[in-house]
């Protein structure tokens, strides 16, 4: 499986057939490896926001990734089970955006994606 670079962005909303989210420097949609501070999370759904965010990374916005898959991923969001729903207290995060370690492997992504998150790459 090859590994993927995340790279920090500055994600701005748009309109468009394609996608709402784009690289506010290229206009660009947002591709797989592009990391950003999602600050309306926390206003528009605090309930995605998991207690290990709150506890041990409140300091910065909370981070989300766009997957090899093209779909979003809240790095520090709750795990969800399609059975269960959301559950846990959320992935350990540690270091600085775009460079972040999750020490749990991501297995319970609602598009079936799975892997790791280590100093930035997706592996």
């Amino acid at each position: 499986m090859p590994t993927l670079a995340c790279r920090l962005v500055e994600m701005e909303y748009r309109e468009s057939k394609r996608t709402s989210m784009a690289d506010r420097a290229t206009g660009r949609p947002l591709r797989p490896g592009d990391m950003f501070y999602h600050r309306a999370v926390l206003t528009r759904f605090p309930g995605w926001i998991a207690p290990n965010y709150r506890r041990q990374n409140a300091h910065r916005p909370p981070v989300a990734l766009i997957l090899p898959d093209t779909t979003l991923f809240l790095v520090d969001g709750l795990p969800y089970d399609s059975g269960s729903g959301y559950y846990g207290d959320g992935y350990t995060v540690r270091g600085d955006a775009p460079r972040l370690t999750i020490t749990e492997p991501i297995t319970d992504h609602p598009s079936g994606w799975t892997g790791w998150l280590a100093a930035g790459r997706r592996a």
